[in-house]
């Protein structure tokens, strides 16, 4: 980072300067921080800059939706990015806004305000949040993050409220808990998911009623207490407690905050409310509730839903009374209840392999509550949030088990089976999940929970500690990462670890060979080595246009220096060295991999090998039969005189004999 002035500003794609010191924390809207921004070409504009927090998902998947919304009264994207930012010491997401006009309606949770008039809370409120929901519908997106502080005075028109941003977070992580239905009450905050309108509808009718009374309901009362309090009276009855409602609102809020959600007002009912159309107050729905109570963990429950949730809050003392027979006993004669009564027969009828505790307090939960969330020990998720819990704690031992059990006890498809309707938008989920729990026991790289982080959530950075810090999210980033890691960390000595292998597996499908499984090899190990820049080599090929990466070649050349010592000739090893040296600086990391993987190299120098063992050999046995001799002088002598003895007789015996032969014959 430069000095100066250039240290205090953050440039995105040289359009934007992102002011470091001028932080603005009126418009912060945590987890995102917000600072100013100038448009390089544009000093006219207003506008600030929310910088997310790089460890958190971010709903990347609704910046194509909302580009195609121009709603007036809605903080929407201008433009997004990821940039070095300097308070972090690393890379993270960044989004441009316009500068709201006014001051935010609530500075923080437990603030108040003057209370104001039905007909300025239709006007300013539900006249803009509806014609912007009715955009939201037609993108199939979801808002989940309607709340007072995060709504601001003013407006482009008429003093309308504008309603703030819902991208720098995952869906409803950071929405107070009095804003969520209680199905999302009975999650992890990681495990709300994306929900539907219905959720952004309840969350309009907390609103409503905050800008009624002044101030946020149930002041003072703990999360757990306002719970128990939706739980045992409904959220209307919880929420509203004493203020002064006029029958007007009266119908809208108890339309709103119904606790069934086939039951609550859709965007339709809210749009005629708001334009006249009046009725009567609807009944808030209520659960059945028992002729007399059930005593659990000294509480009496009168509702399946309150003890439902107490089980999950004492998961280990919930066996007991679904094995003793007692809560079936209850359901049938103090609820009355068939339907529940069936269901839970239906919970503990289970393989003999599956009849385990664990297993017959989540389903005997779902039983219970089928609209309540799944639930396993600490694992609390909607099903549409599981991704983001996997995203958030895939990676802690406590989560990934519980994720594994849920899926090996096949509690999706029971808690499909106790919906009341179909749900056909989960079908492809379910498929994922299920496909999520076979990869998760797959050791290889490329594979376990790792990969299950990535095929659940696409705009998840990349976790590897390598390229952590980089923030990368698509295949075109990780090439400039690690070439930028490698001049940052040039003693790094591998490559490919598991989160970049299940990453690259993830969004490099189509182009990858048998690169993940050489990483594995233990019989070869060079193999690996080579298969590491094989696969990064592939993905430098296939880029659109093909980038030299200087640091990154000369980092890999250095890794696989000890595949050097394939080569037996010592002049091959000095020639490859300075040849893998030459090709580094080329950028390609396929010219270091012809250097040190050429096949005609290895195998002349293979042959040559054998032919020098041979002769090795050769010598080596003609020096040991020397060595011999030289040990064994007087044997070899007396053999060697023998037979040069016998030899010379032979001669002389053969000469006398012809001497004779002669002789006799002449004379």
């Amino acid at each position: 980072m430069a000095n100066g002035d250039n240290a205090r500003r953050v440039r995105l794609r040289d359009r934007y300067e992102i002011a470091v010191d001028e932080p603005l924390p009126n418009f912060d809207n945590p987890p995102a921080v917000a600072h100013k921004v100038r448009h390089v070409r544009d000093d006219r504009r207003d506008l600030i800059g929310l910088i997310c927090d790089p460890k958190m998902p971010t709903r990347f998947d609704l910046i194509s939706p909302l580009s195609r919304i121009d709603a007036p009264y809605f903080m929407n994207i201008r433009d997004w990015g990821i940039v070095d930012w300097p308070p972090e010491g690393r890379r993270c997401p960044v989004f441009i806004f316009d500068r709201p006009e006014g001051e935010r309606l609530l500075s923080s949770p437990d603030a108040s305000f003057e209370p104001m008039r039905e007909e300025t809370i239709v006007d300013q409120f539900v006249h803009p949040v509806y014609q912007i929901l009715r955009d939201f519908r037609d993108q199939d997106i979801t808002h989940r993050a309607i709340r007072p502080t995060n709504i601001f005075r003013g407006g482009s028109a008429q003093g309308r409220f504008t309603l703030g941003e819902c991208v720098t977070a995952a869906p409803a992580i950071a929405q107070p808990f009095i804003f969520e239905p209680i199905e999302s009450c009975l999650c992890m905050a990681a495990g709300r998911g994306p929900g539907s309108l219905l959720d952004d509808m309840y969350a309009i009718g907390v609103t409503i009623l905050t800008l009624l009374t002044g101030q946020i309901p149930c002041q003072g009362m703990s999360d757990e207490e306002v719970l128990e309090a939706k739980l045992s009276k409904g959220s209307y009855a919880a929420l509203a407690q004493q203020a002064r409602i006029t029958l007007t609102v009266m119908e809208a809020l108890r339309g709103l905050l119904n606790d069934d959600p086939l039951e609550r007002w859709t965007l339709e009912d809210l749009g005629m409310w708001a334009n006249g159309r009046r009725g009567s107050p609807i009944q808030q729905a209520v659960e059945s509730r028992a002729a007399r109570s059930y005593s659990f963990m000294n509480k009496d429950h009168y509702t399946c839903r309150e003890l439902a949730q107490t089980m999950s809050e004492n998961w280990d003392m919930a066996i007991n009374i679904i094995r003793d027979g007692s809560v079936d006993t209850w359901l049938r004669r103090a609820l009355g209840d068939d339907a529940k009564v069936n269901a839970m027969n239906e919970a503990k009828t289970v393989p003999a392999d599956m009849d385990t505790d664990d297993n017959l307090v989540a389903r005997s939960c779902i039983a219970l509550d089928s609209a309540a969330p799944i639930r396993y020990r600490g694992f609390r998720a909607n099903v549409d949030g599981f991704a983001n819990v996997i995203a958030m704690h895939g990676e802690s031992s406590g989560t990934r088990n519980e994720f594994a059990q849920i899926m090996q006890y096949n509690l999706l498809g029971f808690w499909d089976e106790c919906q009341p309707r179909t749900r056909v938008e989960y079908v492809g989920l379910y498929r994922d999940l299920r496909r999520g729990r076979e990869v998760m026991t797959r050791t290889a790289t490329g594979e376990g929970i790792e990969r299950v982080i990535y095929d659940l959530n696409p705009h998840v950075p990349c976790k590897s500690p390598l390229i952590d810090p980089y923030y990368v999210i698509e295949m075109d980033q990780l090439l400039p990462a690690m070439e930028t890691m490698a001049g940052d960390a040039p003693d790094t000595r591998h490559l490919i670890d598991r989160h970049l292998g299940a990453f690259i597996a993830t969004h490099f499908t189509s182009h990858r060979g048998t690169e993940l499984r050489d990483i594995d090899n233990q019989a070869d190990p060079h193999l690996p080595l080579l298969a590491s820049v094989r696969l990064l080599s592939n993905i430098q090929e296939k880029s659109r246009r093909v980038t030299p990466y200087p640091k990154l070649c000369k980092l890999s050349a250095k890794i696989l220096e000890p595949a050097i010592k394939r080569f037996h000739n010592r002049g091959t090893r000095k020639q490859v060295t300075k040849a893998m040296e030459e090709a580094a600086a080329s950028g390609r990391l396929l010219e270091v991999l012809n250097v040190i993987d050429n096949v005609d190299v290895i195998n002349n120098d293979e042959l040559r090998f054998r032919d020098a063992m041979n002769e090795y050999a050769l010598a080596s046995s003609r020096l040991a039969q020397l060595e011999a001799d030289k040990h064994n002088r007087t044997n070899i002598a007396r053999e060697l005189g023998a037979q040069v003895s016998s030899f010379v007789s032979g001669v002389m015996t053969t000469i006398a004999l012809i001497g004779i032969f002669a002789a006799s014959f002449l004379f």
